[in-house]
Protein backbone atom coordinates (compact mmCIF):
# COMPACT_ATOMS: atom_id res chain seq x y z
CA UNK A 1 0.00 0.00 0.00
CA UNK A 2 1.39 3.37 -1.00
CA UNK A 3 1.76 6.18 1.49
CA UNK A 4 -0.89 8.30 -0.24
CA UNK A 5 -3.43 5.46 -0.24
CA UNK A 6 -2.70 4.87 3.44
CA UNK A 7 -3.38 8.52 4.19
CA UNK A 8 -6.69 8.45 2.28
CA UNK A 9 -7.75 5.33 4.17
CA UNK A 10 -6.95 6.87 7.54
CA UNK A 11 -8.74 10.13 6.65
CA UNK A 12 -11.81 8.23 5.47
CA UNK A 13 -11.86 6.23 8.68
CA UNK A 14 -11.54 9.35 10.81
CA UNK A 15 -14.29 11.09 8.85
CA UNK A 16 -16.75 8.27 9.41
CA UNK A 17 -15.70 8.06 13.05
CA UNK A 18 -16.42 11.78 13.55
CA UNK A 19 -19.74 11.53 11.74
CA UNK A 20 -20.65 8.50 13.80
CA UNK A 21 -19.86 10.31 17.06
CA UNK A 22 -21.97 13.30 16.14
CA UNK A 23 -25.03 11.46 14.87
CA UNK A 24 -27.50 10.08 17.39
CA UNK A 25 -29.09 6.93 16.15
CA UNK A 26 -32.79 7.53 15.45
CA UNK A 27 -35.57 5.46 16.95
CA UNK A 28 -36.25 2.16 15.47
CA UNK A 29 -39.51 1.74 13.53
CA UNK A 30 -40.94 -0.12 16.50
CA UNK A 31 -39.94 2.66 18.94
CA UNK A 32 -41.40 5.33 16.63
CA UNK A 33 -44.67 3.41 16.39
CA UNK A 34 -44.87 3.11 20.16
CA UNK A 35 -44.19 6.84 20.57
CA UNK A 36 -46.90 7.71 18.06
CA UNK A 37 -49.32 5.40 19.84
CA UNK A 38 -48.62 7.10 23.18
CA UNK A 39 -49.32 10.50 21.62
CA UNK A 40 -52.61 9.27 20.16
CA UNK A 41 -53.67 7.74 23.47
CA UNK A 42 -52.74 10.90 25.39
CA UNK A 43 -54.82 13.03 23.01
CA UNK A 44 -57.79 10.69 23.41
CA UNK A 45 -57.46 10.96 27.19
CA UNK A 46 -57.28 14.75 26.89
CA UNK A 47 -60.41 14.98 24.76
CA UNK A 48 -62.30 12.71 27.14
CA UNK A 49 -61.17 14.84 30.09
CA UNK A 50 -62.36 17.97 28.26
CA UNK A 51 -65.85 16.50 27.96
CA UNK A 52 -65.84 15.40 31.61
CA UNK A 53 -64.76 18.87 32.74
CA UNK A 54 -67.66 20.42 30.80
CA UNK A 55 -69.99 17.93 32.53
CA UNK A 56 -68.62 18.77 35.97
CA UNK A 57 -67.08 15.33 36.43
CA UNK A 58 -63.87 16.73 37.85
CA UNK A 59 -62.47 13.57 39.46
CA UNK A 60 -62.85 11.62 36.23
CA UNK A 61 -61.29 14.46 34.26
CA UNK A 62 -58.28 14.57 36.59
CA UNK A 63 -57.80 10.81 36.29
CA UNK A 64 -57.72 10.98 32.49
CA UNK A 65 -55.47 14.04 32.47
CA UNK A 66 -52.98 12.35 34.77
CA UNK A 67 -52.89 9.42 32.38
CA UNK A 68 -52.39 11.85 29.49
CA UNK A 69 -49.46 13.47 31.33
CA UNK A 70 -47.90 10.06 31.95
CA UNK A 71 -48.13 9.27 28.24
CA UNK A 72 -46.94 12.72 27.08
CA UNK A 73 -45.39 14.67 29.97
CA UNK A 74 -44.08 17.50 27.77
CA UNK A 75 -47.49 18.71 26.56
CA UNK A 76 -48.37 22.04 28.28
CA UNK A 77 -52.11 21.82 27.55
CA UNK A 78 -52.48 18.77 29.79
CA UNK A 79 -50.93 20.55 32.76
CA UNK A 80 -53.01 23.66 32.01
CA UNK A 81 -56.26 21.71 32.12
CA UNK A 82 -55.18 19.93 35.28
CA UNK A 83 -54.74 23.37 36.82
CA UNK A 84 -58.28 24.29 35.77
CA UNK A 85 -59.67 21.14 37.40
CA UNK A 86 -57.83 21.79 40.63
CA UNK A 87 -59.11 25.37 40.70
CA UNK A 88 -62.67 24.11 40.29
CA UNK A 89 -62.06 21.86 43.32
CA UNK A 90 -60.64 24.77 45.32
CA UNK A 91 -57.13 23.31 45.30
CA UNK A 92 -55.21 26.52 44.58
CA UNK A 93 -51.78 25.07 45.38
CA UNK A 94 -52.37 22.14 43.02
CA UNK A 95 -53.44 24.52 40.27
CA UNK A 96 -50.36 26.68 40.80
CA UNK A 97 -48.10 23.63 40.55
CA UNK A 98 -49.49 22.56 37.20
CA UNK A 99 -49.43 26.09 35.76
CA UNK A 100 -45.80 26.42 36.83
CA UNK A 101 -45.11 23.15 34.99
CA UNK A 102 -46.90 24.46 31.86
CA UNK A 103 -44.85 27.66 32.03
CA UNK A 104 -41.67 25.63 32.37
CA UNK A 105 -42.63 23.84 29.16
CA UNK A 106 -42.80 27.20 27.37
CA UNK A 107 -46.56 27.77 27.45
CA UNK A 108 -47.36 31.37 26.43
CA UNK A 109 -50.81 30.71 24.98
CA UNK A 110 -53.89 32.81 25.63
CA UNK A 111 -55.37 29.87 27.54
CA UNK A 112 -52.33 29.88 29.82
CA UNK A 113 -52.69 33.58 30.66
CA UNK A 114 -56.43 33.15 31.20
CA UNK A 115 -55.80 30.30 33.64
CA UNK A 116 -53.21 32.44 35.44
CA UNK A 117 -55.83 35.18 35.70
CA UNK A 118 -58.29 32.79 37.29
CA UNK A 119 -55.61 31.59 39.70
CA UNK A 120 -54.74 35.17 40.65
CA UNK A 121 -58.43 35.86 41.31
CA UNK A 122 -58.57 32.89 43.66
CA UNK A 123 -55.58 34.36 45.50
CA UNK A 124 -57.23 37.82 45.66
CA UNK A 125 -54.41 39.19 43.54
CA UNK A 126 -56.78 41.34 41.51
CA UNK A 127 -54.24 43.57 39.78
CA UNK A 128 -52.26 40.54 38.61
CA UNK A 129 -55.47 38.84 37.46
CA UNK A 130 -56.40 41.87 35.37
CA UNK A 131 -52.97 41.84 33.75
CA UNK A 132 -53.26 38.17 32.83
CA UNK A 133 -56.79 38.59 31.45
CA UNK A 134 -55.59 41.53 29.38
CA UNK A 135 -52.71 39.45 28.03
CA UNK A 136 -55.10 36.61 27.18
CA UNK A 137 -57.46 38.94 25.30
CA UNK A 138 -54.61 40.73 23.51
CA UNK A 139 -53.25 37.34 22.42
CA UNK A 140 -56.63 36.10 21.19
CA UNK A 141 -59.18 38.93 20.78
CA UNK A 142 -61.72 36.51 19.29
CA UNK A 143 -62.53 35.02 22.71
CA UNK A 144 -65.51 36.70 24.34
CA UNK A 145 -64.89 34.95 27.66
CA UNK A 146 -61.50 36.66 27.86
CA UNK A 147 -63.13 40.03 27.28
CA UNK A 148 -65.80 39.47 29.92
CA UNK A 149 -63.20 38.28 32.43
CA UNK A 150 -61.12 41.41 31.80
CA UNK A 151 -64.15 43.69 32.10
CA UNK A 152 -65.32 42.05 35.32
CA UNK A 153 -61.84 42.31 36.85
CA UNK A 154 -61.72 46.01 35.99
CA UNK A 155 -65.07 46.50 37.70
CA UNK A 156 -63.79 44.66 40.77
CA UNK A 157 -60.83 47.04 40.87
CA UNK A 158 -63.22 49.99 40.75
CA UNK A 159 -62.21 50.96 37.21
CA UNK A 160 -65.82 51.08 36.07
CA UNK A 161 -65.40 53.71 33.37
CA UNK A 162 -62.52 51.75 31.81
CA UNK A 163 -64.63 48.58 31.89
CA UNK A 164 -67.50 50.27 30.10
CA UNK A 165 -65.18 51.83 27.52
CA UNK A 166 -63.76 48.38 26.78
CA UNK A 167 -67.23 46.92 26.25
CA UNK A 168 -68.20 49.87 24.04
CA UNK A 169 -65.08 49.35 21.94
CA UNK A 170 -65.59 45.64 21.31
CA UNK A 171 -69.36 45.11 21.50
CA UNK A 172 -69.82 45.12 17.73
CA UNK A 173 -66.84 42.77 17.30
CA UNK A 174 -69.02 40.09 18.88
CA UNK A 175 -72.20 41.01 16.98
CA UNK A 176 -73.67 42.72 20.06
CA UNK A 177 -73.86 39.41 21.90
CA UNK A 178 -76.62 39.34 24.56
CA UNK A 179 -74.09 38.36 27.24
CA UNK A 180 -72.00 41.46 26.56
CA UNK A 181 -75.11 43.64 26.47
CA UNK A 182 -76.05 42.33 29.91
CA UNK A 183 -72.53 43.03 31.20
CA UNK A 184 -72.77 46.60 29.92
CA UNK A 185 -76.24 46.97 31.42
CA UNK A 186 -74.87 45.85 34.78
CA UNK A 187 -72.06 48.38 34.53
CA UNK A 188 -74.55 51.09 33.56
CA UNK A 189 -76.54 50.30 36.69
CA UNK A 190 -73.38 50.77 38.76
CA UNK A 191 -73.00 54.16 37.07
CA UNK A 192 -76.65 55.02 37.87
CA UNK A 193 -77.35 55.12 34.14
CA UNK A 194 -80.72 53.38 34.23
CA UNK A 195 -81.61 54.54 30.72
CA UNK A 196 -78.65 52.75 29.14
CA UNK A 197 -79.20 49.68 31.30
CA UNK A 198 -82.84 49.60 30.19
CA UNK A 199 -81.85 49.73 26.52
CA UNK A 200 -79.21 47.03 26.85
CA UNK A 201 -81.41 44.63 28.82
CA UNK A 202 -84.24 45.15 26.32
CA UNK A 203 -81.98 44.44 23.33
CA UNK A 204 -80.37 41.44 24.99
CA UNK A 205 -83.72 39.90 25.89
CA UNK A 206 -85.17 40.55 22.43
CA UNK A 207 -82.24 38.66 20.91
CA UNK A 208 -82.41 35.78 23.36
CA UNK A 209 -85.99 35.25 24.49
CA UNK A 210 -85.14 31.90 26.05
CA UNK A 211 -82.79 33.51 28.57
CA UNK A 212 -85.30 34.09 31.36
CA UNK A 213 -82.61 35.47 33.63
CA UNK A 214 -82.19 38.45 31.29
CA UNK A 215 -85.91 39.18 31.37
CA UNK A 216 -85.81 38.88 35.15
CA UNK A 217 -83.03 41.43 35.46
CA UNK A 218 -84.77 43.80 33.06
CA UNK A 219 -88.13 43.60 34.83
CA UNK A 220 -86.58 44.23 38.23
CA UNK A 221 -84.74 47.26 36.85
CA UNK A 222 -88.01 48.60 35.43
CA UNK A 223 -89.64 48.21 38.84
CA UNK A 224 -86.80 50.15 40.46
CA UNK A 225 -87.35 52.81 37.81
CA UNK A 226 -91.05 52.91 38.67
CA UNK A 227 -92.05 51.64 35.21
CA UNK A 228 -94.44 48.99 36.47
CA UNK A 229 -96.57 48.84 33.30
CA UNK A 230 -93.52 47.95 31.19
CA UNK A 231 -92.30 45.38 33.68
CA UNK A 232 -95.67 43.62 33.89
CA UNK A 233 -95.76 41.78 30.52
CA UNK A 234 -92.19 40.54 31.00
CA UNK A 235 -93.04 39.21 34.45
CA UNK A 236 -96.28 37.63 33.25
CA UNK A 237 -94.30 35.72 30.62
CA UNK A 238 -91.69 34.64 33.18
CA UNK A 239 -94.24 33.59 35.80
CA UNK A 240 -96.84 31.95 33.60
CA UNK A 241 -95.00 31.10 30.39
CA UNK A 242 -97.16 30.86 27.30
CA UNK A 243 -100.28 31.18 29.45
CA UNK A 244 -99.58 34.86 30.08
CA UNK A 245 -101.41 35.78 26.88
CA UNK A 246 -104.66 34.72 28.52
CA UNK A 247 -104.11 37.06 31.47
CA UNK A 248 -105.92 40.36 31.43
CA UNK A 249 -106.77 42.89 34.05
CA UNK A 250 -110.46 42.50 33.31
CA UNK A 251 -110.57 38.71 33.36
CA UNK A 252 -109.55 37.48 36.78
CA UNK A 253 -111.47 34.25 36.34
CA UNK A 254 -109.42 33.11 33.34
CA UNK A 255 -106.30 34.30 35.13
CA UNK A 256 -107.19 32.18 38.17
CA UNK A 257 -107.66 29.18 35.92
CA UNK A 258 -104.18 29.65 34.54
CA UNK A 259 -102.39 29.88 37.86
CA UNK A 260 -104.41 27.12 39.55
CA UNK A 261 -103.71 24.60 36.82
CA UNK A 262 -101.55 21.53 37.24
CA UNK A 263 -98.18 22.96 38.18
CA UNK A 264 -95.69 21.03 40.28
CA UNK A 265 -93.74 22.77 43.01
CA UNK A 266 -90.53 22.23 41.05
CA UNK A 267 -91.87 24.12 38.02
CA UNK A 268 -93.32 27.05 39.93
CA UNK A 269 -91.73 30.47 39.40
CA UNK A 270 -89.47 31.98 42.02
CA UNK A 271 -91.09 33.83 44.92
CA UNK A 272 -89.22 36.98 43.92
CA UNK A 273 -90.82 37.03 40.45
CA UNK A 274 -94.30 36.40 41.85
CA UNK A 275 -93.86 39.25 44.33
CA UNK A 276 -92.57 41.51 41.57
CA UNK A 277 -95.60 40.78 39.40
CA UNK A 278 -97.96 41.40 42.33
CA UNK A 279 -96.20 44.70 42.98
CA UNK A 280 -96.81 45.75 39.38
CA UNK A 281 -100.51 44.96 39.67
CA UNK A 282 -100.75 46.84 42.97
CA UNK A 283 -99.09 49.91 41.48
CA UNK A 284 -101.00 49.93 38.18
CA UNK A 285 -104.49 49.83 39.62
CA UNK A 286 -105.28 46.11 39.51
CA UNK A 287 -104.97 45.00 43.15
CA UNK A 288 -107.64 42.32 42.66
CA UNK A 289 -105.29 40.52 40.27
CA UNK A 290 -102.42 40.99 42.71
CA UNK A 291 -104.54 39.38 45.41
CA UNK A 292 -105.35 36.41 43.18
CA UNK A 293 -101.67 35.86 42.36
CA UNK A 294 -100.63 36.11 46.01
CA UNK A 295 -103.34 33.78 47.28
CA UNK A 296 -102.12 31.09 44.93
CA UNK A 297 -98.50 31.73 45.84
CA UNK A 298 -99.11 31.69 49.61
CA UNK A 299 -101.03 28.43 49.39
CA UNK A 300 -97.63 26.87 48.66
CA UNK A 301 -95.21 29.32 50.27
CA UNK A 302 -97.03 30.35 53.40
CA UNK A 303 -93.83 31.52 55.13
CA UNK A 304 -93.14 34.27 52.57
CA UNK A 305 -93.49 37.35 54.79
CA UNK A 306 -92.97 39.77 51.91
CA UNK A 307 -95.83 38.18 50.02
CA UNK A 308 -98.08 38.63 53.07
CA UNK A 309 -97.16 42.32 53.07
CA UNK A 310 -98.00 42.70 49.39
CA UNK A 311 -101.30 40.88 49.93
CA UNK A 312 -102.06 43.24 52.79
CA UNK A 313 -101.30 46.17 50.49
CA UNK A 314 -103.67 44.78 47.85
CA UNK A 315 -106.38 44.38 50.48
CA UNK A 316 -105.87 47.95 51.67
CA UNK A 317 -106.24 49.21 48.12
CA UNK A 318 -109.46 47.16 47.88
CA UNK A 319 -110.64 48.40 51.30
CA UNK A 320 -110.86 44.79 52.49
CA UNK A 321 -109.93 45.60 56.08
CA UNK A 322 -110.76 42.18 57.53
CA UNK A 323 -108.39 40.27 55.22
CA UNK A 324 -105.75 42.98 55.60
CA UNK A 325 -105.82 42.36 59.39
CA UNK A 326 -105.37 38.65 58.75
CA UNK A 327 -102.33 39.34 56.54
CA UNK A 328 -100.80 41.53 59.25
CA UNK A 329 -101.25 38.78 61.84
CA UNK A 330 -99.61 36.18 59.59
CA UNK A 331 -96.76 38.42 58.51
CA UNK A 332 -96.00 39.70 61.99
CA UNK A 333 -95.66 36.15 63.30
CA UNK A 334 -93.08 35.48 60.60
CA UNK A 335 -91.16 38.75 61.04
CA UNK A 336 -92.00 40.12 64.49
CA UNK A 337 -89.02 42.50 64.51
CA UNK A 338 -90.33 44.60 61.62
CA UNK A 339 -92.16 47.76 62.84
CA UNK A 340 -93.90 48.11 59.49
CA UNK A 341 -96.45 45.57 60.62
CA UNK A 342 -97.38 47.81 63.54
CA UNK A 343 -97.69 50.74 61.17
CA UNK A 344 -100.07 48.81 58.98
CA UNK A 345 -102.08 47.60 61.94
CA UNK A 346 -102.42 51.19 63.19
CA UNK A 347 -103.54 52.31 59.77
CA UNK A 348 -106.21 49.60 59.64
CA UNK A 349 -107.46 50.56 63.08
CA UNK A 350 -107.70 54.15 61.95
CA UNK A 351 -109.70 53.16 58.91
CA UNK A 352 -112.10 51.01 60.91
CA UNK A 353 -112.33 52.88 64.20
CA UNK A 354 -111.48 56.45 63.33
CA UNK A 355 -108.32 58.53 62.98
CA UNK A 356 -108.10 59.83 66.53
CA UNK A 357 -106.86 56.54 67.94
CA UNK A 358 -104.02 55.98 65.46
CA UNK A 359 -103.04 59.29 63.83
CA UNK A 360 -100.04 60.16 65.96
CA UNK A 361 -98.77 56.59 65.91
CA UNK A 362 -98.92 56.46 62.12
CA UNK A 363 -97.19 59.82 61.74
CA UNK A 364 -94.40 58.82 64.09
CA UNK A 365 -93.75 55.50 62.37
CA UNK A 366 -93.93 57.01 58.89
CA UNK A 367 -91.44 59.67 59.95
CA UNK A 368 -89.06 56.96 61.13
CA UNK A 369 -89.28 55.21 57.74
CA UNK A 370 -89.35 58.04 55.17
CA UNK A 371 -88.02 55.86 52.31
CA UNK A 372 -90.48 53.01 52.83
CA UNK A 373 -92.97 53.53 50.01
CA UNK A 374 -95.87 51.49 51.41
CA UNK A 375 -95.67 53.44 54.67
CA UNK A 376 -95.82 56.72 52.80
CA UNK A 377 -98.74 55.45 50.73
CA UNK A 378 -100.63 54.54 53.89
CA UNK A 379 -99.88 57.89 55.49
CA UNK A 380 -101.13 59.73 52.42
CA UNK A 381 -104.19 57.50 52.25
CA UNK A 382 -104.85 58.22 55.92
CA UNK A 383 -105.45 61.88 55.06
CA UNK A 384 -108.41 60.75 52.96
CA UNK A 385 -111.25 61.25 55.43
CA UNK A 386 -113.87 59.86 53.12
CA UNK A 387 -113.56 56.46 54.75
CA UNK A 388 -113.54 54.73 51.39
CA UNK A 389 -110.82 52.95 49.48
CA UNK A 390 -107.38 54.54 49.86
CA UNK A 391 -106.00 56.39 46.87
CA UNK A 392 -103.47 54.18 44.99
Amino acid sequence: MSWSMFNRTILTFLLFAIIGCRTTPGPTPREQAEQNWRLVRSEVKFQLATQQLDQGRLDDAITNLQEAVTLSPETPAYHRMLATCHMELGNVSGAAKHLARAEGLGDTSSEFHYALGLLSERRDELTEATGHFRMAFDTDPSRMDYLTALVESLVTLGQIDDARALIDEHLNDFDRAPKLLVVRATIAELQNDSTQADRDYAEAYSRNQEADWIGERHSLLLIRMGQFARAMPILQSLVFGDDHAAVSNSSVSSFTANINGDRSTESRPSAMLVRALATCHNRTGTPETARTILHDHLDTYGTDARAWWLLAEACVRLADWHEAHRCVDRGRKLKPDRPEWDLLRAYLIAKQEGPERASKYIERLAKNFPDFEPAQFMLESFTDTSGGSPTP
